[in-house]
């Protein structure tokens, strides 16, 4: 994935106001289904430790997803209301397509730390969010235990090791830590957060817009293809 551009957002848009009928398909190779219906699709994997849902939204998005700033701001707002902390939130594209792209962490009960992804992909009257949540399989609090210490001992100065990834001045309770950097992903190749990126990343890669006109809605495992009918017909 890469930053996105207005082209992008442009060319996305034109393809839903042509009037056809279109189709998303993603890859679902090494997940379970756990349950569908004609709007929802969970699905699972990691013996349960990671669930995503693929839901097809009738109506449009938030219009933050149309600007980095904004969106980054709601996404630390939404995440804060819930008690949890903001990791990332970007705009990107997926194979020309736009998409919003936000990383949290919330605590879980009685301990640890879940991680949440959600890949929001805007259409001119309708959406869909991919989300990916990681459940913590009590190596949360391994990684950033190790990574401190290495920091210590390395007598590296940690000025803040809780902070808001893009804005300094914000300040709560729970923030992204620096052991949360991405650059620590190959180190903890089974930490949830390392995961939750992997899969979003996968999502991305296999990610297809059928710019073909259907006549009928389309399920070939282990691809997943939902129709999308626009307002402009």
């Amino acid at each position: 994935m890469v930053n996105c551009d207005a082209k992008s957002f442009t060319r996305l848009r034109a393809l839903h106001h042509a009037g056809s009928t279109y189709a998303l398909k993603f890859d679902l190779a090494g997940w379970t289904q756990v349950d569908k219906d004609p709007v929802q699709w969970r699905i699972s994997r990691d013996h349960g430790y990671t669930n995503a849902e693929i839901f097809f939204h009738n109506r449009p998005c938030h219009d933050s997803v149309f600007d980095q700033s904004r969106f980054r701001d709601v996404s630390r707002i939404a995440t804060i209301l819930e008690d949890g902390a903001l990791i990332s939130a970007d705009l990107v594209t997926m194979r020309g397509a736009a998409a919003g792209r936000c990383i949290t962490k919330l605590p879980q009960k009685p301990a640890g730390m879940n991680y949440c992804g959600v890949l929001i992909i805007p259409f001119e009257d309708c959406h869909v969010t991919i989300s990916v949540t990681c459940r913590d399989d009590g190596l949360a609090g391994f990684r950033d235990t190790a990574v401190y210490t290495e920091m210590s001992a390395s007598s590296k100065v940690i000025e803040r090791w809780q902070q808001d990834p893009y804005d300094s001045t914000v300040n709560e309770h729970l923030m992204r830590n620096l052991s949360e950097d991405e650059r620590y992903d190959k180190h903890f190749p089974e930490h949830p957060l390392t995961r939750v990126r992997k899969y979003l990343r996968e999502f991305g890669r296999s990610f297809r817009f059928d710019h073909h006109k259907l006549e009928q809605p389309m399920l070939a495992e282990p691809w997943i293809a939902r129709v999308l009918r626009p307002v402009f017909q």
